[in-house]
């Protein structure tokens, strides 16, 4: 990822150190910013498995599982989000 350098391979997702990141996304913890600038870094791609997340960003299994939890609650906050509009537009 070009303008970010993690601080070490053999630390866990939740202890890298993020150059560069900007202001962005300095609102969210350490390992939801390295998704952030993983999937941000990912141009022109329908689709990320979880794995290669955590593989890019050399999650620790407890991580891996930590990632799927936080797309898990943000699907269903999209989904919320949709519902509340679609309701809105029919009445």
């Amino acid at each position: 990822m070009e303008g970010v350098t993690f601080s070490g391979d053999s630390q866990s997702a939740y202890s890298h150190k993020i150059q560069g990141s900007g202001d962005q996304f300095s609102h969210m913890n350490d390992i939801e910013r390295n998704i952030a600038l993983f999937l941000k870094s990912q141009h022109g791609s329908e689709g990320v498995h979880v794995a290669a997340i955590g593989r890019a960003i050399k999650a620790d299994p407890p991580a891996v599982r930590s990632i799927f939890s936080f797309f898990f609650h943000l699907l269903c906050i999209l989904t919320d989000v949709a519902v509340r509009l679609a309701t809105r537009s029919i009445n």
